[in-house]
């Protein structure tokens, strides 16, 4: 497809929020030439991998597609961004997109940050609760109005996950779940929220996916 505007860099390991028919990108982890590196806060270099002026690293990004008219534009966002980040998860509640977690250099997180897609204005939200360990390739989904669904993923000790938690993004509050299923860890999986308010977690894999290859 010819489109307009300025595409984002190459990347993988980023999320996507749709919202009022565009598809809207967070972070991931690409390579950037020297001349393309003109803030520091967007754009971490991984020192372990680069080639005369190709850099490779995690960013903050956000850009925007809009299939209507096969354009790209980069707004300028307001607020503190997170820091930048790949294999996050994100979701979107109403007009607001969330991203949770994921890796930069050796750090998995467990932050969650929210954008208001209107205003384009970033809020870390801070929990009132004890919050869910640090880690990358895990999902987010939304299972209500007011709350978000954690699952699985891979710790900061690159341990396979098989947790759950509900955040509930008004009362900042994180809640781990009960469920039979904690034999049966996931990461590098989808999932979607199913017809019978529950969440239907499909592929992935049960080791560091590090060793896959």
């Amino acid at each position: 497809m010819n489109s307009s505007g300025a595409p984002p860099t190459p990347r993988d390991k980023l999320s996507c929020w749709v919202y009022k028919n565009r598809l809207i990108y967070f972070g991931g982890y690409g390579d950037k030439h020297f001349r393309q590196l003109n803030n520091s806060r967007s754009f971490v270099v991984d020192e372990a991998l680069w080639v005369e002026e190709v850099f490779w690293g995690w960013n903050n990004e956000v850009h925007v597609f809009n299939p209507s008219t096969a354009s790209w534009s980069e707004p300028h966002t307001h607020g503190l961004a997170p820091a930048p980040r790949a294999a996050h998860a994100g979701a979107t509640l109403g007009s607001r997109g969330y991203v949770c977690g994921g890796r930069v250099m050796e750090t998995r997180m467990s932050d969650i940050h929210c954008l208001d897609l209107e205003s384009w204005t970033w809020t870390e939200i801070r929990s009132m609760s004890a919050i869910p360990m640090g880690r990358s390739w895990h999902t987010l989904t939304a299972v209500s109005d007011t709350t978000l669904f954690l699952f699985g993923g891979i710790s900061v000790d690159c341990a396979p996950l098989s947790d759950g938690w509900i955040f509930d993004v008004q009362a900042k509050l994180w809640r781990e779940l009960e469920h039979p299923h904690k034999d049966k860890p996931r990461l590098w999986h989808t999932a979607s929220l199913g017809k019978d308010s529950d969440v239907i977690v499909f592929g992935g894999s049960q080791d560091d996916i590090l060793f896959v290859f």
